[in-house]
């Protein structure tokens, strides 16, 4: 299975509603197929708020690995790397 690695800033005003969800994406990798469920997909991440306070990040650490369709991450990184910013792998 082939990895997904995406540099990208997430910013979230409510981690529920995903209407309010901002993704930027600051690094795309070259991919030959989009994504699909099973799929591991591998991104750094920062969330903040839009005040722009810092709640999370993995920069500086590993990034955040997870199946897709697993239900194993908040529905905002799935929206994501799904159907939005940059669905393929």
């Amino acid at each position: 299975m082939r990895l997904l690695s995406l540099f990208t800033i997430i910013t979230a005003v409510a981690a529920l509603e995903c209407a309010d969800l901002v993704i930027e994406l600051t690094h795309r990798e070259t991919c030959s197929r989009p994504t699909q469920a099973g799929d591991t997909i591998k991104i750094h991440y920062r969330g903040t708020f839009t005040n722009g306070t810092e709640f999370d990040s993995s920069i500086g650490q590993e990034p955040l690995e997870f199946p897709l369709g697993a239900n194993k991450v908040i529905r905002g990184y799935v929206l994501a790397v799904s159907a939005g910013a940059w669905p393929f792998v």
